[in-house]
Formats: C-alpha cells, sequence, structure tokens
C-alpha cells in the first residue's frame, strides 16, 4: 500500500487487509465516504496521517494491540459514523485530531497505557457523554474537548495540573469536572 492508494474512492464498503501489510499509510483510506468496515490484522504497527479521515459511513473499527505508532493527526477525523473504537495498548498519547468530528462516538476509554491526550483529540464530537481517562495521563492538549455538547463529567486524572486553553470550550451539558483542585494553571479562552 501507497500513500493516498484509495482516496476518495466512494465504491469501497469493506475491505479486510492482508497480513503481510504492516503500515496504513498517509491518507491511505482518506475520503472512502461509504467505507463502512474495514478489518485490520494484527500485523499492523503503524497508521499514517489521516490514515481514514473523512470516512463517513465507518462505524466501527477494531485497532489491533500490535499497532505501536499512529503517525502524526487527523487519522479519524471527520468518520461521522464511527460509534465504537478502541485505544491500542502500545500507545504513548492520542495524536492531535485523531477522533476530531467523530460525531457519533458517545464512549471512549483511555487506557492506562496513554501518557498524553494531544490537541483536538476529540474536538467537535458532539454526541461523546462519557469518556473514561487512565489516571496515568499527565497531560490534555488545548481545545482536547471542545465542543463535546453531551459531556456531563469528567475526572481529570491527578497528573494533569493544567487546564489548557479552550479544553472544554461548547461543552455545554458540562456540571462537573473531578480533581480539579490540584490544577494549578489554567489556560486561556
Amino acid at each position: 500500500l501507497g500513500a493516498f492508494t484509495f482516496c476518495g474512492c466512494k465504491s469501497f464498503t469493506e475491505i479486510e487487509i492482508s497480513r503481510n501489510i504492516s503500515v496504513i499509510p498517509n491518507g491511505c483510506f482518506l475520503d472512502c465516504k461509504n467505507l463502512r468496515k474495514i478489518i485490520l490484522p494484527n500485523t499492523i504497527t503503524k497508521i499514517g496521517w489521516q490514515g481514514f479521515r473523512k470516512c463517513e459511513a465507518l462505524e466501527e473499527i477494531e485497532l489491533p494491540d500490535s499497532i505501536e505508532e499512529l503517525y502524526d493527526e487527523f487519522i479519524f477525523m471527520g468518520c461521522k459514523r464511527l460509534k465504537k473504537v478502541n485505544i491500542p495498548r502500545k500507545l504513548k498519547s492520542i495524536p492531535i485530531g485523531m477522533f476530531s468530528g467523530c460525531r457519533s462516538l458517545e464512549y471512549i476509554c483511555v487506557p492506562d497505557n496513554i501518557l498524553y491526550i494531544c490537541n483536538k483529540a476529540f474536538f467537535e464530537c458532539v454526541n461523546l457523554k462519557k469518556i473514561d481517562i487512565s489516571r496515568n495521563v499527565e497531560y490534555i492538549g488545548p481545545e482536547a474537548f471542545r465542543g463535546c455538547k453531551r459531556l456531563k463529567t469528567i475526572d481529570l486524572p491527578i497528573g494533569v495540573t493544567e487546564v489548557t486553553m479552550r479544553m472544554f470550550a461548547g461543552c455545554m451539558s458540562l456540571t462537573k469536572i473531578s480533581n480539579f483542585s490540584q490544577i494549578k494553571k489554567i489556560g486561556p479562552g
């Protein structure tokens, strides 16, 4: 597979990646609007920038724990129907904008291996109601939850001591932030 190999292929509805493949390159499935299902083997170790961006019909994806690295940004941005996804156990961070605009995502569990939630990770996940964040998370980037209109409560991990810029902007349903007393710095906006 090469970068942008299937970019804009509107006829795909389902695809199973061969066990011979270890990397999903940059933009490989970008804008495959009708792709509903993709099966990734446990040989995949990396997913490139915008790998599945704007796969608007994609509802669920099982990311194998063999994934060690997510290249840069916006891997699932604009996957409007994505409802269910897991975070692989070898990752250390959730990259910039990874789930940005995933309007159908209602719940996510951030596992113990994650130390950083980067900028705009869950930006405009308008139906995100619940997120379980591991106590090991040390940093949550600017606008990480911006526009999560249905998010009601959040438990900040003990290691998070800063509310970054616009972290909760537009979170109209947010009524409770646990562990807020540990916060030492509040960013602008």
